[in-house]
């Protein structure tokens, strides 16, 4: 500890510190002497020279101190560079600075989000409706692609239909390889829009249940139904979609957050837009 503390007793820099601090606290000095911008070593800087300090008992030479050089550097050039106003009229730095406003619009929403059961249940009320399941449908299918010929495979899937409506179950499952699930389970209406087109979507969602139905059109090809259960809309629970709406609050929040950064920005200047005032 003694040969720590001689080491930092015997640093330069140290002791150009305190002369500073004691040249500034003289009477009259600081109307004497123009006040400079400090350049701060971070606490990552020193913590550098502390362990550098039990290596010598003689202040640190300029060999020694030459890891730190770079960093110094790199702060009076960045110092330099927005003195001279290098930051202005640069498309990455102005992405960069607005990606930074972004990160701290959600920060500030976040640590100011009330998050609380009782907020997210009065959110829940207020917007129930949105928390509804679709309705949903599972089926099962044979398909017959149009790879045959239009005509053909219509043909084929009205002969299949006949055979099955006549008790006629084939032991293998007829018709042909599909680049969709042949088995459709509790799906939405937009999971088959999306996998079969609006239209079938559509005709299956309006079919009876337990009976083969088709022919019926996609763009891949013909299919035969068998709708197995239906299930209507429900109303989910407030755990259910805890996060759901956890995310609703803060989307808000940020909405929020942005606008008052925006009226605090707006209020220090005159906008304008082609020389004409514009009010914000």
């Amino acid at each position: 500890m003694k040969a720590k503390l001689l080491a930092l007793l015997n640093h330069p820099l140290l002791w150009f510190m305190v002369a500073g601090a004691v040249i500034f606290a003289l009477p009259g000095t600081s109307e004497q002497m123009p006040s400079a911008e400090v350049v701060n070593l971070s606490r990552q800087d020193l913590d550098y020279l502390r362990k550098l300090a039990p290596r010598t008992l003689k202040p640190l030479d300029a060999e020694a101190t030459k890891p730190l050089r770079p960093l110094l550097e790199q702060e009076l050039l960045y110092r330099e560079a927005l003195r001279l106003g290098l930051e202005r009229n640069d498309s990455v730095i102005r992405r960069r600075l607005l990606q930074k406003m972004e990160f701290l619009i959600v920060d500030r929403a976040e640590a100011s989000l009330d998050d609380s059961d009782a907020a997210l249940q009065r959110l829940y009320q207020k917007t129930l409706d949105q928390w509804r399941s679709p309705p949903t449908i599972s089926f099962k299918q044979y398909f017959f692609s149009d790879s045959r010929g239009r005509a053909k495979a219509r043909d084929a899937a009205a002969q299949m239909l006949e055979k099955l409506k006549n008790g006629v179950l084939p032991a293998v499952a007829p018709g042909d390889a599909a680049p969709f699930p042949l088995q459709f389970r509790n799906a939405s209406m937009q999971k088959i829009r999306h996998d079969l087109g609006a239209d079938f979507a559509q005709q299956v969602f309006d079919l009876p249940e337990k009976q083969w139905q088709g022919p019926m059109s996609s763009r891949f090809g013909w299919h035969l139904v068998y709708v197995q259960e239906r299930r209507s809309a429900a109303q989910l629970s407030f755990e259910q979609v805890r996060k759901r709406l956890r995310a609703l609050a803060l989307d808000a929040r940020k909405a929020q957050v942005r606008r008052e950064i925006l009226a605090a920005a707006a209020s220090h200047v005159e906008l304008s837009i082609e020389g004409k005032p514009v009010e914000w």
